[in-house]
């Protein structure tokens, strides 16, 4: 898993330094990774979904809410 947050959130880049931010954000980044990882869809890596769920709103409903 530190491997998948340092690469596609580039973690070990993160600036955040104040108080409990760094962990904070390790919490989101985390989570946001399940929720990637949840949907299976052929031939999109973690990446790819991120920044299609950037782009569509369909696809992000699609990886919040789907049942």
């Amino acid at each position: 898993m530190d491997w998948m947050l340092d690469v596609v959130f580039r973690e070990d880049d993160a600036r955040a330094r104040k108080d409990n931010l760094r962990l904070n954000f390790n919490v989101l980044r985390k989570i946001a990774l399940a929720v990637l990882k949840k949907i299976a869809t052929k031939g999109f890596s973690v990446r790819r979904k991120m920044m299609k769920a950037a782009r569509d709103q369909n696809f992000l409903a699609l990886l919040l809410f789907e049942k």
